[in-house]
């Protein structure tokens, strides 16, 4: 096999600048406008909107839009050089794991999408790459991959996290628990209740997150969504 390359024009810089932990968080299916943290008039997000009324959490958020309707070509073109219209850097130019190793990082994948179905292929083939890898046999609660990765992170090296989530995934009613029903009251056969406690619960998991990052004062956090959402509908057209 040919070797990946990084496409012309991109190098990588060796600095002593970069973070001792990466944490990179892939939500699904999550809608910024059901976030409270965009003035969303429910209060879905509690924890991200306490980082963004803190100055001292260094917090950034923006208005992102997504590069495709699925999690398969959302993803494939977020942590590859590929784009919506040219698939083959997908395969022939690095991927973020790869760029991850070269730059001397121990590498973790903690999932709960299937590693290899029609909405997956592309993630199972950049995951198998990690140093580390989880798929549970069943998708579960997303706070447990928080908690995976805390018992596999090291003060002592350098480290990225990649954390896949369920995340507001049909169906809703099984993406949240009691705690997310008590802060998100409403009729429980509603799909936008359903929906908003789903938000809830990955402002949650990425709480959990938060606390590990506190553990480094050289450490950087990313979530984004791989795409939004037509509540009680779905994703969108392919």
């Amino acid at each position: 096999t040919t070797e990946r390359t990084l496409p012309e024009g991109i190098t990588l810089l060796s600095t002593d600048s970069i973070p001792d932990k990466i944490f990179i968080i892939l939500g699904e299916s999550s809608y910024r406008q059901h976030y409270s943290l965009y003035g969303y008039e429910i209060k879905t997000t509690p924890f991200l909107d306490s980082l963004a009324n803190e100055p001292s959490a260094d917090m950034k958020y923006y208005n992102g839009l997504a590069p495709a309707t699925f999690t398969r070509d959302a993803l494939r073109i977020i942590l590859t050089f590929s784009n919506p219209s040219d698939k083959q850097p997908f395969f022939t130019n690095k991927n973020i794991l790869d760029l991850a190793h070269k730059a001397g990082y121990e590498t973790i994948w903690a999932s709960n999408q299937s590693r290899v179905e029609l909405d997956g292929s592309y993630i199972g083939l950049i995951s198998s790459e990690a140093t580390h890898v989880y798929f549970p046999n069943e998708p579960y609660d997303d706070l447990n991959l928080v908690s995976y990765i805390e018992r596999i992170y090291s003060k002592d090296k350098k480290q990225l996290f990649i954390l896949h989530l369920v995340g507001s995934h049909l169906t809703y009613s099984t993406r949240y628990d009691d705690i997310d029903r008590k802060a998100i009251t409403g009729d429980d056969k509603n799909h936008t209740v359903q929906y908003d406690r789903t938000i809830h619960h990955t402002d949650r998991v990425l709480r959990n997150a938060y606390h590990i990052l506190q553990k480094d004062s050289s450490s950087v956090l990313y979530y984004f969504p791989d795409h939004g959402e037509i509540i009680g509908v779905g994703h969108g057209f392919m």
